[in-house]
């Protein structure tokens, strides 16, 4: 079985030097030495984003400009999340004409007849699975995740921010707002994109997303505001236990609830 690399799939992250000019209409012309390339520009003029397909390679390239310094409480919230993981690598398998067995090793040397038995190329399948995804997830002020998954947040430097989810660490790059954060990243067998993009919400608000046939409630994540919920409008008890700074909740429940957020003083 051999190992063949599919076209422009390289993904990188890395600084470049370069020319570039900006237009009235929200466009930015780049040019990295390979020939100019035109980004779109976000109204806050932090994020640009450039996707293009062309005879042998698809390109995406996301362009931030890094906040000066960033905290975990400062992503406190809710945000929308959307990945893609793409297969990259295409390999062959070879069938045994004497001996019946499949041959599929990782060896990229490998052809057929290399066993010096008579043999076929049986089938030419991609090693991962094509995926889209998306849903919402919450940022507490102390750096956790809730709702959409459980994990983890922890700032770094130059804009980088760092989410911990069932023990895999994957680093984030986050604009001079501090409202889009994307990570894109390249494995044996796959590539993956991700990005974030916070929830506007005004404070002591609650927004419904049923995104994926899954109910999350939705905030602004405050360190004296707690998410309360009651079956009779008589009664209400904190969810998640203290819920100190947290922004989202995904409900379970068959049955009618209420909820309401409470702002209380310092603990």
């Amino acid at each position: 079985m051999s190992s063949i690399p599919k076209c422009g799939s390289t993904i990188m992250a890395m600084f470049f030097t370069g020319s570039g000019s900006t237009t009235a209409d929200g466009t930015v012309t780049l040019d990295f030495g390979e020939g100019p390339e035109v980004f779109y520009l976000n109204a806050s003029k932090n994020l640009m984003a450039r996707v293009i397909r062309e005879t042998e390679e698809q390109r995406f390239t996301v362009i931030v400009k890094a906040p000066a310094s960033v905290s975990a409480s400062e992503l406190a919230g809710p945000w929308r999340f959307a990945s893609m993981q793409t297969p990259n690598r295409l390999v062959e398998s070879y069938l045994g004409s004497a001996t019946g067995m499949s041959r599929q090793s990782m060896d990229s040397s490998d052809f057929a007849g290399r066993t010096g038995l008579p043999e076929e190329l049986a089938d030419t399948f991609f090693m991962s699975e094509f995926e889209v995804d998306r849903g919402v997830v919450g940022i507490g002020t102390d750096g956790n995740l809730t709702a959409g998954f459980s994990g983890s947040v922890a700032a770094g430097t130059a804009g980088s921010v760092t989410v911990t989810v069932g023990g895999e660490t994957l680093p984030f790059f986050i604009n001079e707002t501090k409202d889009v954060m994307v990570h894109v990243a390249s494995t044996g067998d796959a590539q993956e994109i991700i990005a974030l993009v916070r929830v506007p919400l005004e404070p002591m608000k609650i927004a419904v997303d049923a995104t994926g046939g899954k109910l999350n409630l939705l905030w602004m994540g405050q360190g004296n505001v707690r998410l309360q919920r009651s079956t009779t409008l008589n009664g209400w008890a904190n969810i998640m236990g203290n819920g100190a700074g947290q922004s989202a909740f995904e409900s379970s429940t068959t049955t009618a609830e209420f909820y309401r957020l409470v702002e209380i003083g310092s603990d």
